[in-house]
């Protein structure tokens, strides 16, 4: 019933409840349902309404929550990006396959980052990023400079993580961030931008999408360097900060659609679970149509029967009646 989404201790303020996946956990009930109806009908009923009170436990615990998720390829500084948000070294960061399964950690309060498995390195890492990207409240999708534009594949990517949303709040709730700015002239990064932007709108059809340019490497820089002046200003030029002040100016409107995004999500899982629900009630009712045309056509036969019984019984009598008829005439 949980999620693979680990959490580290010293910053997990979510209970348990809140790693419910609840397709899965719906998947259970209409199991046990199916398994369960014809004998035990009224455990089912329970088990259903349990389901719709628990769901809402959980969405409301989610609620509370504002979900930051990245996505991108392998190598591309998704895990650098968040160390660097948060000023410390606690995603790994490596240049070989090293994120395997998505990793939560608290930023801010009520502010979550959650780093995910490189796309497109192995199935299980897409199925492990993709679980947890519905969830999210905004996307930093990153992707360095050091390849150019947007590749087929990221644009594959991005259409699938699309598909989990609507086209309004995809396009309100996703960012580019390119990294390792500090290998590239202005020139060259407002090139690969312009790009960019390009292809976001001819193959998504997305406009407007921001786009926040970042230096891992200026801002670890900027934070160990001795000199004022150059730690401000590898610091200001690294991209984090104005990244970061986006994050939280935005918290407030993040918090605010969460309520009304559960709120839907809630209808839309109470729907499936009466969906369950009147199948198994149609099904019943079918049975005892079934039954009741059996019961019919028994009454019937049984009807038929007894009519010609009736009808033999009084041939025997009149049978008898000749017979008796015949012998009284052979006396004579």
């Amino acid at each position: 019933m949980k999620a693979k989404t680990t959490t580290s201790k010293k910053n997990d303020t979510t209970t348990s409840r809140t790693q419910i996946n609840i397709d899965d956990y719906i998947e259970q009930i209409r199991n046990y349902a199916l398994a369960n109806f014809e004998k035990y009908p009224s455990r089912v009923y329970q088990k259903l309404e349990k389901g719709i009170s628990e769901i809402a436990s959980v969405l409301t615990g989610e609620a509370e929550f504002i979900n930051i998720i990245n996505a991108g390829r392998m190598n591309h500084g998704k895990s650098s990006l968040l160390n660097s948000l948060m000023d410390s070294d606690i995603f790994k960061v490596n240049d070989v396959r090293e994120t395997v399964e998505n990793r939560r950690e608290l930023f801010k309060k009520n502010i979550y980052f959650t780093d995910t498995p490189g796309l497109e390195a192995a199935d299980t890492d897409d199925k492990e990023a993709y679980s947890v990207y519905s969830r999210a409240n905004f996307i930093f999708y990153v992707h360095t400079l050091r390849i150019g534009e947007l590749h087929r594949e990221e644009i594959a990517n991005l259409q699938r993580i699309r598909n989990l949303f609507s086209e309004k709040y995809f396009r309100d709730h996703l960012a580019i961030v390119l990294t390792f700015a500090e290998s590239y002239e202005p020139d060259e990064i407002s090139s690969i931008k312009s790009k960019i932007e390009k292809s976001l709108l001819n193959e998504l059809g997305l406009d407007r999408i921001k786009i926040f340019l970042v230096s891992n490497l200026r801002y670890r820089n900027g934070i160990r360097e001795t000199n004022e002046m150059k730690r401000t200003a590898l610091i200001k030029n690294s991209g984090i900060v104005e990244l970061r002040d986006f994050i939280l100016n935005n918290s407030t409107v993040w918090q605010s659609e969460n309520l009304e995004l559960k709120s839907a999500q809630f209808e839309d899982y109470q729907k499936k679970l009466t969906a369950i629900a009147e199948s198994l009630k149609k099904s019943i009712d079918n049975q005892k149509i079934v039954i009741e045309k059996i019961l019919k056509g028994v009454g019937e036969a049984s009807a038929r029967i007894h009519k010609r019984n009736k009808e033999l019984a009084l041939a025997v009598k009149k049978l008898e009646t000749a017979k008796k008829s015949l012998a009284e005439i052979n006396v004579y």
